[in-house]
């Protein structure tokens, strides 16, 4: 029996990884929120600004052996303008990620922690795990600094999308659900992008955690890009969506060559594509399509 802790779990990509590896038998899992309507039998409340709340006994007694950081200030709540923002992220994209990995090492807990792919400015594509870091907003400068590259922790760099949970939608796959059927929207041919989903990335948590292979990977690198996917861009994307959740929304292309952004993702290693079951995005929205579409807690 292993002892799961996901940090953030109300968040997008906490809420799936709490949800789904919650329904594996050789697990524990728990999770931690900032929002008391969240609150569950194993669910606590963990704020990231005051980190000495991980030494609380209600913590301690958990005897945790992994810890999934889904915590993250991301992009819409850190503009370039906005200071209080700014100072949101630098303490928990900068400076959490670092808290975690040596509180990690003191207790002998494993660390799975996503990382971004706007780290790269998007100029290049095809990034790989050694290629320099060139981001060009307050977003991907945070992200940037909060990676540990001491080995203490288990970067998996990867795009996500997937549903959420809060009544606030703030990302991708939800603001296109929410488009009345039949209406008319835009979709981007200049952004290219290889992403992969909420369940996809839970999936491999899952195998990293019960295959035991969080040593072998880290033996090879800190880092590893997850890149099971086809690369394509987000007009296409746009219209895999609408092929696959039904949504008889009219998608008009748009590109704009000066504003070409390509965030695609490649890999040295691939060990950690090998323990992913897809290849193919639109296999993968099939199966989130299954999955979310079943469970109750995301309500559709």
């Amino acid at each position: 029996m292993s002892n799961v802790l996901v940090l953030g779990s109300s968040g997008m990509l906490g809420s799936m990884c709490f949800d789904y590896l919650s329904k594996n038998p050789n697990f524990k899992v728990y999770g931690t929120v900032r929002k008391k309507r969240f609150l569950d039998d194993n669910v606590l409340f963990f704020d990231a600004n005051d980190f000495d709340q991980l030494n609380q006994k209600r913590f301690k007694e958990l005897e945790i052996d992994y810890i999934i950081n889904c915590i993250g200030i991301t992009k819409p709540f850190c503009k370039d303008d906005d200071p209080e923002g700014i100072k949101r992220a630098i303490n928990i994209n900068c400076h959490f990620p670092w808290k975690l990995a040596e509180y990690s090492k003191e207790n002998e807990i494993r660390v799975l922690q996503i990382c971004t792919d706007c780290v790269y400015s998007g100029q290049k594509g095809n990034y790989k795990e050694d290629d320099l870091h060139d981001p060009l907003d307050v977003y991907g400068k945070s992200k940037s600094l909060g990676e540990v590259i001491d080995g203490s922790a288990l970067l998996i760099r990867c795009s996500i999308i997937g549903p959420e949970l809060k009544e606030e939608k703030n990302f991708l796959l939800e603001w296109f659900l929410n488009q009345p059927n039949g209406s008319e929207i835009g979709g981007f041919a200049h952004h290219i992008w290889n992403g992969v989903t909420t369940l996809q990335f839970a999936q491999l948590c899952e195998k990293i955690i019960q295959k035991d292979k969080y040593n072998d990977l880290i033996s090879t690198s800190y880092l590893h890009h997850f890149t099971p996917n086809n690369t394509l861009n987000k007009f296409d994307l746009m219209n895999t969506f609408n092929d696959i959740f039904e949504k008889n929304l009219e998608i008009n292309r748009v590109f704009k060559e000066d504003q070409k952004i390509d965030r695609s993702l490649s890999t040295i290693y691939g060990q950690i594509n090998k323990l992913s079951e897809s290849n193919n995005i639109e296999e993968a929205l099939k199966r989130l399509k299954s999955y979310i579409f079943e469970n109750p807690i995301y309500n559709y």
